[in-house]
Formats: structure tokens, C-alpha cells, sequence
């Protein structure tokens, strides 16, 4: 696989986590839980996937996939053993609620996980700095504005002011709506990140991370 090609598809898989993990916020609000728990599983099985893409590492198994995170991530300190256990937890719930006759589950069993821990700052960086460099200014990006992963797909460099340091940023609030621009200022590390991407940059193409 070329390095653009690996690109991609970390991008796109960073980009389906977010998608479904939506999905999951959605199924909650209308109180669908085993659907909730199946839309929380695949939200970490596409940010693990991704993950696992940055080392080259795949499996075309669900529990392939859980071994090698386990293996890379969680055993190597890069991914906290509470985030593992969140997963192998999810990972059961879906198999039981798909698989398994009479699986109900409710609020208690579902409304809670996404909750259960969030990752420290430092926790987060030791992830990126685990990916190899290209990649890492993706996720630094990501990180540094705290944008959705379509914002930073989107993001040109008209929309990159190194003069005030700030990006504008465009999303819908809402599916089919108008985008709506938000001015986020640059982090120090932000600021070095595009500024070495500017100089470096291929003239002929206006985003900032090249992915069409």
C-alpha cells in the first residue's frame, strides 16, 4: 500500500468513528439501546482500525482486530487499560446483541460507557506520537482544534491565517444545512505544524491535508 493510499484510509476511518459514533449519540436520544451499543462498538472498531493502520497492522477478523490492539496499544502503555476494557466490553455487548436471541439491553447497560472514562491530554499525545509523521499532523491538527474530522478533511489554506493565527473552520450544524465558519486560534504547535505544511505544500492543490 503507497503511503497516500495509507493516508486515506486512516483518514476515512477516522472519519466513519466519527460518523457513527453520532449515530450512537442518536440512538441513545430515542432510547434504542441495543442499537446504541452497536453503533458505540463500531465507533471504536473504525478509531482502533485506524489505529492499527498507522503501525501497518490489520486483521479481516472482529477479534483479530481486538488482539492486535490489545497486543500494540494497550499492553505497550499507548492506550490506557481502562479504554482496552471499554472496548473488549463493547465488543462483547455487540456480539451479544447481535448474535444472541433475547438480548435486551437498557439504559444502564448502555447510556453509561461512553462515559465511563475519557483519555488525559498526555494519554492522547502518546497515541500521536506513535503514528508516523504524516499521520501525525493529521491527528495534531485534529487535537490542537478540537474540530470535527470533516472540518480538517475541508480545511484549505485560504482558510489558514498565519498573520492573526487562527484557522476558519465550516460545518453543519445540521444535515443538508448552510456551513457555518468559526474562527479557532492557532496552538504554538498548530502554528509550527501548517507553517512547515505551507512551505512544503504542493501549489497546485488548495487543502491543507491532500486526501482527494
Amino acid at each position: 500500500m503507497t503511503e497516500k493510499r495509507l493516508q486515506d484510509l486512516i483518514r476515512y476511518r477516522i472519519e466513519r468513528a466519527s460518523e457513527t459514533f453520532e449515530e450512537a449519540l442518536l440512538m441513545q436520544r430515542e432510547r434504542h439501546w441495543n442499537s446504541c451499543a452497536n453503533r458505540l462498538y463500531y465507533a471504536c472498531y473504525y478509531a482502533v482500525t485506524a489505529l492499527l493502520a498507522t503501525k501497518g497492522l490489520a486483521s479481516s477478523k472482529h477479534t483479530g482486530i481486538k488482539a492486535l490492539f490489545n497486543q500494540h496499544f494497550v499492553k505497550t502503555g499507548l492506550v490506557p487499560k481502562e479504554n482496552g476494557r471499554i472496548y473488549n466490553r463493547l465488543f462483547d455487548a455487540r456480539q451479544e446483541g447481535d448474535y444472541v436471541d433475547f438480548v435486551i439491553f437498557e439504559r444502564d447497560d448502555v447510556d453509561k460507557k461512553p462515559r465511563e472514562r475519557i483519555s488525559e491530554p498526555k494519554e492522547i499525545d502518546n497515541v500521536i506520537a506513535a503514528a508516523k509523521p504524516e499521520t501525525q499532523d493529521y491527528l495534531w491538527a485534529i487535537r490542537e482544534t478540537m474540530a470535527r474530522v470533516n472540518e480538517i478533511n475541508n480545511l484549505t489554506w485560504d482558510e489558514v491565517d498565519f498573520h492573526k493565527r487562527t484557522v476558519t473552520l465550516c460545518t453543519r450544524k445540521k444535515k443538508g444545512g448552510h456551513l457555518t465558519p468559526r474562527k479557532v486560534p492557532m496552538t504554538n504547535r498548530l502554528f509550527e505544524i501548517l507553517s512547515r505544511r505551507y512551505a512544503e505544500r504542493d501549489v497546485t492543490k488548495s487543502w491543507v491535508f491532500w486526501h482527494r
